[in-house]
């Protein structure tokens, strides 16, 4: 109360439940975009340790003008990643509606490539499992609430 004053105090009291509500969206979104970033960061190392592509099959993406890289056949993939949030959850992925040149669902692709395929002949290469996992490993180590509170009350009430 020494820091704002009684009346700074009782305002930012009265307006707690909504500033926690605001406050755990700014985090939650905050966490949206880190794991974007993460599974980004894997895909341009591709260091997920997959297995790799064949080298037919390398062949055959140089010759179409593809990308040689694992899980990159044109940008359409990477650059779909994306995050969103509802009150009650943090969503990473591809969205349903994004589609390739070639009009297939880009969801679609990322989950064959993501459990793989016998009947295609196509290896599990996760990237969405170890991006979950990395996250899950440095939420733990801190509290993006806590960061994101006092944040926002510094903002606010400028203390």
């Amino acid at each position: 109360m020494t820091l704002f004053g009684f009346r700074e105090a009782s305002r930012m009291i009265n307006n707690l439940a909504h500033d926690i509500e605001i406050i755990q969206m700014e985090g939650m979104r905050q966490i949206g975009l880190e794991a974007e970033k993460t599974a980004v960061e894997y895909l341009q190392k591709q260091d997920l340790g997959c297995k790799p592509l064949s080298e037919r099959y390398k062949a055959l993406k140089k010759r179409k003008g593809l990308s040689e890289k694992t899980l990159i056949a044109t940008s359409t993939y990477f650059q779909s990643i994306t995050s969103w949030t509802t009150k009650q959850a943090i969503y990473v992925g591809v969205k349903r509606n994004v589609k390739n040149k070639d009009g297939e669902e880009v969801a679609n692709i990322a989950k064959v490539h993501e459990y793989g395929s016998v009947k295609r002949n196509i290896p599990a290469r996760p990237l969405w499992k170890p991006t979950l996992v990395e996250m899950q490993g440095r939420l733990a180590k801190r509290t993006p609430f806590v960061t994101a509170m006092f944040k926002y009350v510094k903002r606010k009430y400028g203390a």
